[in-house]
């Protein structure tokens, strides 16, 4: 979603999706392997390094800044997961003093708590986040990527994105990795599997529906391809039944080419991509689509794709050439990880609701699936040989403060724009115009047991120099033709190849806090810890001395025995509360007396969560208490009002009963809602959700509603109270703009047969309070990320009226 926030007005932002159709029971499906045929593996290239597993979590729209801006110094308030940073955890190129408080954007940096993980979903095509950049002063993205929101300049903390941080602070970040080029999904994950977006061609449908080649200038040519043949939005692939409306094919070559050329297994696995009409509810109650079509990049290219979603002939044969043509459901990646299988090469892709992406994902469905899969995968016995990249497709318009490198220039003024009509004059790669890059900043983090411990790395890097990870581990040389992976920086900074000596761990899912897996328990009145938890809990790297573990925490050199009642530090005893004994096949100890001799103070969150922090750490959250419970993932975030004078807005039901008053200047509130008496022309309208908005615009209210369609014209009923709920009288006038988006232009909102535009038009409310307005979709978006922009704003006055607030409306069609 993405929402223009106006002073005392009601802003309605409307996006529009296509529904889903049905889903065929067979295709043949011309471009995947024979559904007889297995394809062996004809020679196995050598890994170059230890890593014989790569898996990429590949996870949706989040700028660095969003969620790394202040690690690893989290606001720890009561009743949220508290995050301590271990000693010696490096600081990150984030958002400064200066930022948060003097930043050069039109509002500062705010704090989102966990109450406010569902949130609204930004503009990120590729002209507006260079609008958005300003010429590399970074100063426009309120207006532009925000759409007069502020809450696009806001950020997470480890009180929130909880596993990120402890897998950054366990583990190796990246600080200086960027998109390769700038724009929304499509883009970004055609240029991790390929470090190219040139060389589409569309198409009127996919394959199995008989697409045609459309060219530009054809009715339905999408705006996400230039006429340069470059993809630069998202448009469903043609070599998917699954995919709507007009699709695109890529030409050349991706690396499940390469790996196919050096006879080394490798799959992508999709969330719902067995049955792509599956839903699962995020956290907000809304049912989301489990499989999106345009986020699946191999299958915009013939040689890797599987038209008809074919299953793979056996589990022992995941990752070889047979009728699925290496393109799986996720839950084929278990069965192969589970069977000892696990591909060289895995591309994974959590279902859309657990994605991470704004408005129909969030922080926290995204940790349960990122903490569950990791989990998992460092339980195997492959662990041992694996690295975990996770990373991200783009920034969904998210803040963050640096200014990119620009490696790579394009001169197009249809679409290019960071210097007005243009950014830069240089000839591009290969000739291929539209691919402005490196684009913005996104997290990155290696989870691995050669991954370095707790370092934060700032080789530059981008997308594709994931691909360049894979190419270099396995020879399989370069993709040319204008690839990004020609420019790509290397990740091997992020890794020490001699020692697999970083151990796992595990987080819950729902906390993204480390669990202990022997639970702590009392014993002659002491808290214990098994040593291999401790270990987790105080973030450190374990060494084998005989029958002894020792450790650096910090710059204190400890020593754990096997038995007794006293362990070492810097080569001093230190008297335990009580002795060692074993519990579930682990050596435990007490942990108060240790604690305190190394600065630290016990902090049980949970029963079987035991977190520690320096002891002049200034934190509500009292020690050893009795743990708290988090509410579960599943929980809608709470409703949250901000400080202000006035009264906040709600967005309520307009077929309630309702009394009369008798004034208009008490209107306080407004709502929209659905004509009862339009038969199937009608939406489903969703339970407003109110979430806090910055300082002055009162609060802002998500409400989502289903079922638009193209070509259809909808009643939206305006309904406008007082204070307490009581409808206005006849009489009470409403002023009301719109402003159509940009892809749906045609599209149109008008009162009594009157044309309603930018400029305030004066609507009169009916005997019961009511109005209504016509909104008549012209050609409406087909994916999640291809939603249109229209703005509906509804205020009191026709000026700036205090006494208003701010609402936002998604209009979407959440079947697909």
């Amino acid at each position: 979603m993405k929402n223009r926030l106006k002073k005392a007005a009601a802003v309605f932002a409307l996006s529009t999706l296509v529904a889903s159709s049905s889903v065929p029971t067979a295709f043949a499906d011309v471009s995947s392997a024979s559904a007889q045929t297995l394809v062996p593996l004809a020679s196995v290239s050598q890994a170059n390094t230890p890593i014989q597993h790569v898996v990429v979590l590949f996870q949706e729209n989040e700028s660095f800044d969003h969620y790394f801006g202040t690690y690893p110094v989290a606001t720890n308030p009561a009743g949220e997961p508290p995050f301590y940073a271990a000693p010696g955890t490096p600081t990150v190129n984030g958002l400064s003093a200066a930022l948060l408080t003097n930043n050069p954007n039109s509002a500062n940096p705010q704090r989102f708590d966990r109450s406010q993980a569902h949130t609204a979903d930004y503009d990120h095509g590729y002209t507006s986040e260079q609008k958005s950049f300003d010429g590399g002063l970074m100063d426009k993205f309120v207006q532009i990527d925000g759409r007069g929101d502020a809450g696009v300049m806001n950020y997470y903390d480890g009180n929130t994105v909880t596993a990120w941080w402890n897998y950054a602070q366990h583990f190796a970040m990246n600080d200086n990795y960027f998109g390769s080029n700038l724009g929304p999904s499509t883009p970004g994950a055609l240029n991790c599997i390929s470090g190219n977006t040139s060389g589409a061609t569309v198409y009127s449908a996919n394959q199995a529906q008989n697409g045609t080649v459309l060219n530009p200038g054809d009715k339905g040519f999408p705006s996400s391809v230039t006429s340069n043949g470059t993809v630069i939005g998202d448009s469903d692939p043609y070599y998917d039944y699954a995919s709507k409306g007009s699709t695109i094919s890529m030409a050349g070559t991706n690396v499940g080419d390469m790996l196919n050329a050096k006879g080394l297994t490798w799959g992508c696995f999709f969330g719902g991509y067995d049955d792509p009409t599956a839903q699962h509810n995020n956290i907000a109650a809304q049912a989301v689509t489990d499989y999106i079509p345009h986020h699946e990049p191999f299958e915009y290219y013939g040689l890797t794709s599987n038209v008809s979603h074919l299953k793979p002939s056996s589990v022992a044969n995941i990752g070889y050439t047979d009728q699925a043509n290496h393109q799986y459901d996720v839950t084929d990646f278990w069965a192969a990880a589970n069977a000892g299988n696990l591909p060289s090469f895995s591309f994974v892709k959590a279902p859309a609701y657990q994605d991470g992406h704004p408005s129909y994902s969030d922080p926290l469905d995204e940790q349960t699936w990122l903490a569950s899969t990791v989990n998992k995968l460092e339980a195997l016995p492959t662990w041992s040989s694996t690295a975990i990249f996770l990373c991200y497709d783009d920034s969904d318009g998210w803040y963050d403060h640096v200014m990119p490198p620009i490696v790579n220039q394009s001169n197009d003024p249809a679409v290019d724009a960071l210097e007005g009509n243009n950014a830069g004059t240089n000839p591009p790669l290969n000739g291929a115009e539209d691919r402005l890059g490196y684009g913005p900043r996104f997290p990155m983090v290696v989870v691995s047991p050669y991954a370095k411990h707790n370092a934060v790395i700032n080789t530059l890097a981008d997308q594709s120099s994931v691909l360049r990870f894979v190419e270099d581990n396995w020879n399989l040389g370069r993709i040319g033709n204008g690839s990004f992976d020609a420019l790509a920086g290397s990740l091997d900074n992020m890794f020490d190849f001699s020692s697999a000596n970083n151990p796992p761990v595990f987080l819950d899912p729902n906390t993204g806090e480390p669990v202990a897996q022997v639970t702590p328990f009392q014993q002659q009145g002491n808290l214990y810890m098994s040593v291999p938890d401790l270990v987790q809990s105080l973030d450190v790297q374990t060494h084998q001395n005989g029958a002894d573990v020792w450790f650096m925490y910090g710059s204190h050199l400890v020593d754990i025995p096997s038995q007794g009642d006293t362990v070492t530090i810097d080569q001093q005893p230190v008297k335990l509360e009580s002795p060692i004994t074993t519990q579930s096949n682990s050596v435990c100890l007490p942990i108060a007396n240790l604690a305190n001799a190394l600065g630290v103070q016990p902090v049980q969150y949970q029963s079987n969560e035991i977190l520690f922090k320096t002891i002049d750490t200034t934190d509500t959250k009292p020690a050893i208490t009795t743990p708290t419970t988090t509410p579960p993932a599943t929980t809608p975030p709470a409703t949250t009002t901000p400080a202000t004078t006035t009264t906040p807005v709600s967005v309520t039901s307009t077929d309630s009963t309702v009394s009369k008053v008798s004034s208009v200047a008490a209107v306080t509130k407004f709502a929209i809602g659905n004509d009862s008496t339009a038969g199937s022309n009608t939406l489903s309208i969703g339970t407003p959700t109110s979430v806090s908005s910055p300082s002055g615009s009162g609060t802002l209210v998500n409400q989502f509603i289903n079922g638009a369609k193209s070509g259809k014209t909808y009643n939206l009923i305006i309904t406008a109270t007082d204070a307490n709920g009581n409808t206005v009288d006849a009489g009470g006038t409403v002023y009301v703009t719109f402003a159509p988006g940009d892809i749906d232009t045609t599209g149109t909102l008008t009162s009594g047969g009157k044309k309603i535009s930018t400029t305030p038009v004066a609507v009169s409310l009916d005997s019961t309070g009511k109005a209504v307005l016509a909104y008549s979709v012209g050609t409406a978006p087909v994916n999640w990320d291809a939603y249109d922009n229209d703005v509906i704003t509804i205020s009191d006055s026709n000026g700036t009226s205090t006494a208003s607030y701010t609402n936002q409306i998604s209009v979407l069609n959440m079947s697909n």
